[in-house]
């Protein structure tokens, strides 16, 4: 009897043991089914992870060159602005005083337009305003063949002074910059003149000859003047687009002979 009972206690433990054993295995598979589960949800078995790709995404890693490279060229990379250099400019030039007068001031004394020129670094340089007296103002140049002209920021007006005055085609580009390559500040348009920002005193018809001038520009009140706008290319409107009192204010187109 005792033998039959230390058997049964035997068999009994065997099987505990084997028990374990599978138990523990079976908490194993069950562990690598629920890692591979994780690793393929998406199809792909998730990267290795290295300190080094670690040290490139927190931005300690090494640069790549080529990203370099890319940066340099991007279109939004600064860029060297022009620079303005009217001297370095082969061929006469033509501007817009950057200050506008009144209109007793066109004749002053200090040719204003030699006098921007000057302070320029362009003393050698002559200019003379486009500006009617009792005098057509083309007759206050030599050489009406004398050209070609361009703006300060190199961009071409006209292949000579008589195309810019008695040819047929428009100028190339509208006199609107002045010798510091910028365009003068807009003014009020004045009396008589629509959407006109930038008046330029000419009293000066689009053939040359002249027209209303404030007696030639010694009237400030009560006469009027030919008015010109700087902001058009037109062979006309340049020079003949408005007649304005004589109490206004305009620029001056400065013309190199």
């Amino acid at each position: 009897m005792e033998t039959a009972v230390a058997f049964v206690a035997l068999v009994a433990a065997s099987l505990a043991g084997c028990s374990a054993v599978w138990g523990f295995q079976g908490l194993e598979l069950a562990g690598d089914a629920s890692m591979s589960g994780d690793a393929t949800r998406d199809g792909k078995a998730p990267p290795d992870v290295t300190p080094e790709d670690v040290s490139a995404h927190d931005g300690t890693g090494p640069v790549d060159a080529s990203l370099d490279a890319l940066d340099a060229s991007a279109p939004d990379a600064p860029r060297d602005a022009p620079l303005c250099d009217p001297a370095s400019v082969d061929a006469k030039l033509v501007f817009i005083t950057s200050m506008a007068t009144g209109s007793t001031g066109v004749l002053g004394k200090t040719n204003l337009c030699e006098q921007a020129a000057s302070a320029s670094g362009l003393g050698a340089r002559r200019f003379v305003a486009w500006v009617s007296t009792n005098k057509p103002a083309s007759a206050r140049f030599i050489d009406a063949s004398a050209g070609p002209y361009r703006r300060p920021d190199n961009q071409p007006v006209a292949s000579s002074l008589s195309e810019m005055v008695m040819g047929d085609a428009d100028l190339m580009n509208p006199i609107d910059i002045a010798l510091d390559c910028k365009q003068p500040v807009m003014l009020p348009s004045p009396a008589g003149c629509v959407s006109v920002v930038r008046p330029v005193w000419t009293g000066t018809l689009e053939n040359g000859m002249p027209d209303f001038n404030c007696q030639d520009w010694t009237q400030d009140s009560g006469g009027s003047a030919m008015v010109g706008n700087a902001d058009q290319r037109d062979r006309t409107l340049w020079t003949q687009s408005c007649t304005t009192a004589c109490n206004a204010e305009a620029y001056l187109y400065c013309i190199e002979y």
